[in-house]
């Protein structure tokens, strides 16, 4: 939702409005943006996911060993990121 929400401002005003004021998801942005806070429901939902995407990775795709290493890399580097963050106890 922050990389859409950072998309939209330098495109369409409206489509940033409109993730900004979303019931669901504008809180959450509108805390990265003004406080860089991240819930630890959000973060614990993204880990996992990341989490699940690396074994699905590693197991099933067909991919060179290079770029799965370099994905499971990739996500490592964003969850270690991710969980560094300021949090609230949402």
């Amino acid at each position: 939702m922050l990389l859409a929400l950072w998309a939209f401002s330098r495109g369409s005003k409206r489509l940033h409005d409109y993730v900004w004021q979303h019931p669901r998801f504008g809180p959450y942005v509108q805390d990265w943006t003004l406080h860089r806070i991240i819930p630890r429901k959000a973060k614990v939902a993204a880990v996992t996911m990341l989490s699940v995407s690396a074994i699905y990775l590693l197991l099933v795709t067909s991919l060179p060993n290079w770029a799965k290493l370099a994905g499971c890399t990739i996500m490592l580097m964003v969850a270690t990121w991710l969980w560094v963050q300021s949090e609230t106890n949402e």
